[in-house]
């Protein structure tokens, strides 16, 4: 009695279309959505959506494996030469390789990313980050290895489609049927594969915009910025990070949208008395470290248009120039630096010291435009910073 049956067993059909479903929706959104087909809302939600159903692909393809191992397949027809038997069983393992290996390595790039955006699994769980260091020279390999078996698995599908259709019309045997079931079976299953093979040549089809890159795309461009001054003397003063922050107000994807920035460092100089004399604000706002309640405000922050974190890490705000009013308020008026551009830029602030301990309530309003930030989103272009921060005077 053969060990081989005739047919492939019902758990081994629904993973095979399952999988081949899911797969063939992951190339169509993953590419759309790199060829910016979507973008804003519904861009993160397909983004979000691509790497759930990535993992949800990456345990199915597991499984599998796993039944693949103990259950044995219907054995090739005799007829067939030696060379194709062995192109057969070689893209089968192939294809097994890619539905593991490109998810795996979506997963790979994610947790890589200093940009840091958290994966929540349809909504119901944040899906924890691999343990790799995060950086963007691997992240980018990541993201090529993740792209690269992506184009893998379309080369596959080709190579799959065309034998199962040479099976099918020319050998007349039963090869399509064992796993797509006899009757209208086969159609509905190369019904399937044209309709995924039709997307993907549509998007394809459609121009790629250099200028806009996903989401999650990390730039290795340089940062472009003044170098933060070390502050000493009489009146210097020490910035306590954990006491210092931003909130920033935006107007963005017709919403109001608010965004917090916890990593700001850099040195003051002022003596609350004289500030013409003495008096400069050097601080630098770690843009990777921004917060929010709302996924549209990392997401935006991540995008060219906006503030490019991949690109430029960093924002800065410096002024040698600080005046105090008649009421006790103070004005900066300074310099503020995005994306790598500097603009004019003031700060007014109130201090209260008590000993050694100053804490400082300031405000700056800019208009984003100026600094060519969401440039495809004008409606609102201001923008309302508020900072606080707390400093101890310097040790001499």
């Amino acid at each position: 009695m053969s060990r081989y049956s005739t047919n492939y067993s019902a758990v081994a059909r629904l993973l095979h279309w399952l999988i081949a479903a899911l797969i063939l929706g992951q190339l169509v959104g993953g590419f759309a959505f790199g060829h910016r087909l979507v973008s804003g809302d519904l861009g993160f939600q397909i983004v979000q959506l691509h790497k759930s159903v990535g993992l949800v692909v990456l345990v199915l393809s597991l499984v599998r494996l796993i039944w693949r191992l103990g259950h044995k397949p219907p054995a090739l027809p005799h007829r067939m030469s030696g060379w194709e038997k062995a192109a057969a069983h070689l893209t089968h393992i192939l294809f097994y390789v890619v539905m593991i290996a490109t998810p795996l390595a979506g997963w790979l790039y994610i947790s890589a990313s200093p940009l840091g955006i958290s994966t929540q699994f349809f909504g119901l769980f944040e899906v924890p980050l691999l343990p790799l260091p995060q950086g963007a020279e691997l992240a980018e390999r990541m993201s090529g290895l993740h792209e690269f078996f992506a184009f893998a698995t379309i080369g596959l599908f080709v190579l799959h489609v065309a034998a199962a259709l040479k099976h099918h019309l020319l050998n007349r045997d039963q090869v399509v049927s064992q796993m797509a079931g006899r009757g209208l079976g086969p159609w509905f299953a190369f019904a399937l594969a044209a309709a995924g093979g039709t997307a993907l040549v549509f998007v394809f089809a459609q121009p790629y915009d250099e200028e806009e890159k996903p989401v999650e795309t990390v730039i290795t461009a340089p940062q472009t910025a003044k170098p933060v001054q070390a502050a000493s003397g009489e009146f210097a003063w020490q910035i306590m990070p954990e006491d210092t922050f931003m909130t920033v107000d935006v107007h963005a994807k017709q919403a109001q949208r608010e965004a917090r920035f916890d990593e700001i460092d850099g040195s003051i100089v002022l003596d609350p008395d004289d500030p013409e004399a003495h008096g400069r604000i050097d601080v630098s706002i770690n843009t990777l470290g921004i917060t929010s309640e709302e996924h549209m405000a990392r997401q935006l922050a991540s995008e060219m248009s906006w503030l490019n974190i991949g690109q430029f890490p960093e924002a800065y705000f410096q002024s040698d120039e600080i005046s105090r009013a008649a009421d006790g308020s103070y004005l900066a008026k300074g310099e503020l630096t995005l994306k790598g551009m500097s603009h004019p830029a003031d700060l007014t602030f109130t201090l209260e010291i008590s000993g050694d301990q100053a804490t400082a309530h300031g405000e700056v309003v800019f208009d984003r435009g100026l600094w060519q930030v969401g440039v495809s989103d004008v409606d609102d272009t201001r923008v309302t910073a508020h900072v606080t921060v707390v400093a101890n005077r310097a040790e001499d």
